[in-house]
């Protein structure tokens, strides 16, 4: 029973610390260069201007506008990076890529039920095979010692019945035995 307790504890500890890992991953998932894919097309915009190539904006997901700054410079909602090309400063208005709330949503009802999934699995295991077990972990010593007198209750249960019906016709035929 301590080793079932035991085994618990250590499986929620270990479900535990895969949620923290994974909420960190995915936390972390949408930070660092991969995380801003509008510096990216920012850069490549950035390069075609430098070389006087045209660049058309309907190519890139992220940058919705780009202009070169004169001398005002004009605040605005949306969000902007500015560089400076060949002595000139422009400025790129992009769209951040939407955030990961989905998914880690997802992931946490998928987790939920995983985490749900096995605590079931290790109820099952404690009433069907782990309570049975302790009901007649005795039984075997006591048949060796010579009490034949107390019969074993047989139970419907599918992994031990046959095991307990089979202590208990040992125990019938030892005591029948020892009559004779």
């Amino acid at each position: 029973m301590k080793g079932y307790l035991r085994l618990v504890i250590i499986t929620l500890v270990i479900l535990a610390a895969l949620s923290a890992i994974s909420e960190v991953i995915l936390h972390n998932s949408g930070q660092g260069e991969q995380g801003r894919p509008y510096r990216v097309e920012a850069q490549r915009i950035a390069h075609l201007i430098e070389n006087g190539e045209e660049y058309d904006l309907t190519q890139y997901r992220y940058i919705t506008h780009v202009e070169a700054l004169s001398g005002d410079f004009q605040e605005s909602d949306s969000d902007y990076l500015v560089k400076e090309i060949g002595g000139t400063f422009y400025r790129f208005d992009y769209e951040t890529p939407s955030d990961n709330s989905r998914i880690m949503l997802l992931f946490h009802v998928c987790y939920l039920v995983m985490a749900g999934c096995v605590i079931v699995i290790l109820l099952v295991i404690f009433h069907r095979i782990i309570r049975p077990f302790e009901k007649i972990r005795d039984y075997p010593q006591e048949l060796a010692k010579g009490s034949l007198t107390i019969p074993l209750k047989a139970q419907k249960n599918e992994y031990f019945g046959r095991f307990i019906w089979g202590l208990d016709l040992l125990r019938e035929k030892s005591e029948e035995r020892k009559a004779a």
